[in-house]
């Protein structure tokens, strides 16, 4: 048995069995050159992808284009259902709340979700997250709401007396992140925290998505977001705050964040 692990864009030639992980963050291109996958002999392709965790206007790697590619080129398919998360053990209810709360929020059902506490003060919400990462994996995380300018006080919350350092900055604090899962100088924001399992989270949640009561819907603030990467790809796709497609992205970004803790 020969075991490769290229970068999709990357694979060359045929392949018994090919993986490919992440597959909600394939474009279109990324999906029509599976084309040339299958021509090339390989047997069977398994996509591990969640249509939960797209972050960007240009991803395409949901269940229902992976169908349509299947069906159009006559291709069997098989799609199996993760039913429950190990990884979120005793926790799974987490999962279940945040589904609802995002996308299914017309669904009149009450979920119990024994593990979230709500604070008031971004200090209070320190002060429990610090405690916590002295005996635990524990991290802050917040939606990409201020500058990465690479400033010990890039998130300044002034009205709260809050200030800490956006993300790991450089190339040794992020390894030394991703290997020491302990720790709260710094908040982690969508990219950096993607991935990540962790014990405890403490998020804030910030203007960019909030719920109109009155309409019962979700609606974001894209002015509210930092992100220069995503405000490019947003004007080239044409989007605007009316855009389903853009509010889903936003759902998304605090799904992924929110499900990170056990």
């Amino acid at each position: 048995m020969q075991l490769r692990i290229p970068y999709f864009g990357s694979a060359r030639g045929a392949y018994d069995l090919m993986v490919i992980d992440e597959a909600h963050r394939m474009n279109e291109n990324d999906i029509r050159s599976l084309d040339s996958v299958f021509a090339s002999g390989t047997k069977m392709v398994i996509l591990l992808q969640d249509d939960h965790q797209l972050i960007q206007p240009e991803e395409r790697g949901t269940l229902q284009n992976f169908l349509r590619y299947a069906k159009k080129r006559k291709l069997p398919f098989t799609s199996l259902h993760l039913t429950i998360q190990k990884r979120c053990t005793h926790l799974g209810n987490l999962l279940t709340g945040l589904e609802k709360l995002f996308y299914q929020a017309h669904v009149h059902e009450t979920i119990h979700v024994s593990s979230v506490r709500v604070f008031d003060k971004l200090n209070d919400m320190d002060a429990w997250i610090s405690e916590k990462a002295k005996t635990s994996r524990a991290k802050i995380l917040a939606p990409f709401c201020w500058p990465w300018d690479g400033k010990d006080d890039d998130v300044k919350i002034p009205q709260e007396n809050f200030q800490k350092r956006w993300n790991p900055g450089n190339a040794e604090r992020q390894a030394d992140a991703l290997s020491n899962f302990t720790g709260t100088d710094d908040v982690y924001c969508i990219y950096t925290s993607q991935g990540l399992d962790l014990d405890n989270v403490a998020f804030i949640w910030w203007n960019d998505l909030r719920w109109d009561e009155k309409n019962e819907r979700w609606v974001i603030s894209l002015k509210e977001n930092k992100d220069p990467r995503f405000q490019k790809a947003v004007r080239e796709a044409g989007l605007t705050e009316d855009s389903r497609w853009l509010i889903l992205l936003f759902k998304d970004m605090y799904y992924v964040m929110l499900s990170r803790a056990r």
